[in-house]
């Protein structure tokens, strides 16, 4: 982690009397909570959005989409707003962030059911049909007939909060009550943790929960969080997309050799190029205001001073935020090794000795004009 200056490994928690280690096959209980403080500065919360806009696939919002108050499966045929959704969910990769902002008058149980709520229709609409035939079906109340295994979408979904508690308007604000401040608030931010983890909606749905707790309003260390899982792995990306370029059994099934060359006949024939380009990792959110913060007057400059971390809750050995962004890139190598855009250890040695004669050259120039 960035910045790191502790690492408080909370402990482990089960729902069990007596835990024991097990592999995720057999049905692990065990949940590990870890807090790790990070550096007193935040990241410009608009430059973390433009990359974000950049690096991955366009955010979903779950507000957007009316898909009833009281959502089950069955009540989905009385509204449309879900099976848009499905679709929605549908072009995003099979990774997926999941981002909340949880705001310091919420109270954890409150957050709770907005989350398991939110979460709820989400993991269902994953579950719908979607072909024209099966949803026909579902908007005349058939659901039953042709909701099965294989219409599922599978998706990895990774949840991640921003917590942001500020100190109250009349207390002094002093480098001891901003710690004291912090610690109590970690150990509401932990405990929320493990009762995410213990929750029947989401535990066996979610592959790790990350929630960020920052002391400023214009902090945002969960957000930073979402563009570190996008950016995983985009250097090897922008090198596949130039190698795409080069390669013939690419160009053969592309079809292109540039991304605007391409004809409005073969939008649907062919695979996108820019595919390539785009990370793994989907982001969904429930509304497009929490991206911008609490910040009333959207104030662009970061700030420092200010005092944060992060807790992560891992179970079923799936690892923290990085592994899971360490698996959708293993999953994003799978899907274009067979085009050849992908470079071996070679390529690598290769395009490293080119940068250190580059940089050996420089030196060598330099040297003679001083001389």
């Amino acid at each position: 982690f960035r910045g790191s200056s502790y690492n408080n490994l909370s402990g482990l928690d089960s729902d069990h009397e007596s835990p024991t280690i097990t592999s995720p096959a057999s049905g692990n209980r065990i949940t590990m909570v870890t807090t790790t403080r990070l550096a007193k500065f935040s990241v410009e919360r608009y430059y973390m959005l433009a990359e974000i806009d950049q690096k991955a696939y366009t955010p979903i919002f779950m507000d957007n989409y009316d898909v009833g108050e009281n959502f089950d499966i069955g009540n989905c045929a009385a509204s449309p707003g879900c099976i848009e959704l499905r679709r929605e969910l549908e072009r995003l990769p099979s990774h997926i962030v999941v981002y909340f902002l949880w705001r310091k008058d919420i109270s954890s149980h409150l957050f709770l059911d907005l989350i398991e709520s939110s979460m709820g229709k989400f993991f269902q609409s994953l579950e719908l049909p979607h072909n024209e035939n099966t949803e026909k079906n579902l908007l005349e109340n058939s659901y039953k007939e042709t909701l099965t295994d294989e219409n599922a979408v599978s998706k990895h979904i990774h949840l991640v909060v921003d917590r942001i508690s500020p100190l109250d308007e009349d207390t002094e604000r002093t480098k001891e009550a901003d710690e004291r401040h912090h610690a109590e608030e970690v150990k509401v931010v932990e405990n929320f943790s493990r009762i995410v983890a213990k929750s029947r909606v989401l535990r066996s749905r979610l592959d790790g929960v990350t929630i960020g707790l920052s002391s400023d309003i214009r902090g945002a260390p969960a957000l930073e969080t979402v563009l570190n899982m996008v950016t995983f792995g985009a250097r090897e990306r922008r090198r596949a997309m130039q190698r795409q370029q080069r390669s013939p059994l690419a160009k053969k099934i592309f079809g292109i050799t540039k991304p605007n060359e391409r004809s409005s006949d073969e939008v649907d024939e062919k695979i996108d190029p820019t595919s390539i380009l785009m990370s793994p990792v989907g982001v969904v959110g429930l509304q497009p205001a929490d991206l911008l913060g609490l910040d009333k007057e959207r104030e662009a400059d970061a700030v420092q001073d200010i005092v944060q971390s992060k807790t992560c809750a891992e179970w079923n050995g799936n690892g923290d935020h990085g592994s899971f962004s360490r698996r959708a890139h293993e999953a994003w190598k799978s899907k274009h090794r067979p085009l050849g855009v992908l470079g071996g250890d070679k390529d690598e040695q290769d395009e490293n000795l080119s940068t250190l004669m580059i940089i050996a050259l420089i030196f060598i120039m330099l040297a003679w004009f001083l001389h």
